[in-house]
């Protein structure tokens, strides 16, 4: 079939082409109806990859702010303990020669700032602790505030005791601090 068959027919005697009113209505409408659909996707597919985009990108920021802060408050808490802890022993409000002064101190900072554990380790190997981890609110010390044997008592909210006893070097060993950070001398 020759492409000047697809206009219609040639009259014989003039050689005009001519055209089918249904092909000059249709054409024009397909090619408008198409354009205009294309182009609608395509902006539309345009829109979402920037909203998706934008999206992506305030979640990241939100989660970044997010992150920072936590860490934050969370790297600041030490400080901020160790400054009071410092602060009360220099303003005699706590006595670090006394165990049972610095158990009282120590608990009630634990559940203050929901820290996880903090010690006093005095110069004759002496220790005195506070917790609250796996095994829940802990309070530790050596007796007579000495080295010597680790005693760890579980605890409730009131302080009220139950018995965990134990070698102080094999308590460290078994949460997982190697010999060199306990044993810096040696």
């Amino acid at each position: 079939m020759r492409f000047s068959n697809l206009f219609g027919k040639r009259q014989a005697n003039n050689k005009k082409l001519t055209i089918s009113l249904r092909l000059i209505l249709t054409v024009p409408f397909v090619l408008l109806t198409g354009g205009t659909a294309s182009l609608v996707s395509y902006i539309s597919l345009q829109n979402s990859q920037r909203s998706v985009n934008s999206l992506a990108y305030q979640l990241m920021n939100e989660m970044s702010d997010r992150i920072h802060l936590y860490l934050s408050n969370y790297l600041k808490t030490p400080h901020l303990i160790n400054r009071l802890n410092a602060q009360a022993s220099k303003l005699k409000q706590i006595d670090i020669t006394n165990p049972q002064s610095l158990e009282r101190y120590f608990f009630s900072q634990i559940q203050e700032f929901d820290a996880v554990r903090m010690h006093f380790i005095n110069p004759q190997g002496g220790l005195v602790g506070a917790g609250n981890d796996e095994r829940g609110l802990t309070i530790s010390l050596t007796q007579n505030f000495t080295k010597g044997e680790l005693y760890v008592y579980s605890v409730d909210s009131q302080r009220i005791r139950f018995t965990f006893k134990g070698n102080w070097y094999n308590f460290i060993n078994q949460i997982g601090l190697p010999y060199e950070q306990t044993h810096p001398c040696h």
